[in-house]
């Protein structure tokens, strides 16, 4: 069986953990053997549609192959194969951020190439999405018929994301504090991440726990995200309470894990499987994040605080709890760590590897 995994461009690379899905399930369907050969092409995003002389070149990769498996979801695959598709074409689909109000707020050619994506999955001969959340989005929006659609959960390096790794440089790097809690969110600043909402409940948090800081790991991706949320803060007298630290690689991550002593995801919306949220639990880390659908399902329903994410005293109240409450707290961290077991990368590459076989009986 020849695969040719279709990754995405080195530009959306950096915005997201694409990259990090890419890797590991390549390096685990290579684990499993069985006659699998599979080679990795990356995007061109040179233009919305590609570099020409990629054009080429992808299409005389891909006569001989017997699945191309793209792992993303945009134009691309639609420019391609207007002339001929591949044998078995398998794409698969993260979310669907771009039917989000917010979505319009990010770069025209994303935007393009996200409006028009449908054209593009229709093209698919399988679907395979991280989440049941994300299966029910897309047969309600693309109208995509279920009986082609998988869900195959995302996984974690449990080596890597563990409870007890040595943070004391991750401190210094980052200019943590020692002496206080630490408050952690990571991802973007898309207002669907309602990070309005947590900053608001930070303060309020901070009348009543005052020796507390907010970190907010990753890069904006959002365009006038950051001035926003800086009007808000100097309004608030919070600059000096909250750090931004800018990207955080593969590395660091598990690190700032363990130097904090929550995690909070406050998101009003959210298009499939929640990895950030996996990561915290596999390290340990208490956690409060809203009642939606996909943060749910990925933390399971008894493991973290939930709340109402546009409620900020519920918020504010449940960050509260979750710091001075001991056996709270020990039994979320009992709770997230079994939970965790449950997501790895050879069982995410393990259930990609059936979608194959049934597409090859096919």
């Amino acid at each position: 069986m020849k695969v040719i995994h279709w990754n995405t461009s080195k530009e959306r690379q950096q915005m997201s953990g694409l990259k990090r899905y890419e890797d590991n399930l390549f390096e685990n369907l290579k684990a499993i053997g069985k006659d699998l050969e599979i080679e990795r092409i990356q995007r061109s995003e040179s233009t919305i549609f590609g570099s020409m002389p990629f054009s080429w070149l992808f299409r005389y990769k891909c006569k001989d192959a017997d699945i191309v498996h793209a792992i993303f979801q945009t134009i691309a695959p639609a420019v391609y194969f207007r002339l001929r598709k591949p044998k078995r074409f398998i794409v698969t689909v993260f979310d669907l951020a771009q039917f989000a109000e917010s979505f319009t707020n990010v770069d025209l050619s994303l935007r393009i190439q996200s409006a028009l994506s449908p054209r593009a999955l229709k093209k698919a001969d399988m679907i395979i999405t991280t989440c049941e959340f994300t299966k029910k989005e897309i047969i309600k929006h693309l109208k995509y018929p279920e009986e082609k659609i998988r869900v195959v959960y995302e996984g974690i390096n449990l080596e890597n994301y563990k409870p007890g790794i040595q943070s004391e440089e991750i401190i210094d790097k980052y200019g943590l504090p020692t002496k206080q809690k630490k408050i952690l969110y990571v991802g973007s600043e898309d207002p669907r991440k309602n990070l309005h909402t947590l900053i608001k409940a930070f303060y309020k948090l901070k009348k009543k726990y005052g020796n507390v800081k907010l970190i907010k790991a990753g890069t904006p991706q959002w365009k006038g995200a950051r001035e926003e949320l800086m009007k808000l803060i100097k309004s608030l007298n919070l600059e000096n309470d909250i750090i931004f630290t800018g990207y955080v690689s593969d590395d660091d991550l598990p690190k700032l894990y363990n130097a904090v002593d929550l995690y909070v995801s406050p998101s009003i919306l959210e298009g499939g499987f929640a990895l950030p949220i996996l990561e915290a639990m596999a390290c340990g880390c208490p956690m409060v994040i809203s009642n939606i659908p996909p943060l749910v399902e990925t933390a399971g329903a008894d493991t973290g605080v939930m709340v109402n994410p546009k409620d900020v005293d519920g918020l504010a109240n449940a960050m509260h709890e979750a710091l001075i409450n001991e056996d709270l707290r020990d039994k979320m961290i009992e709770k997230e760590l079994e939970r965790a077991k449950m997501f790895t990368w050879e069982k995410t590459a393990e259930g990609v590897f059936k979608v194959y076989e049934e597409m090859m009986d096919k």
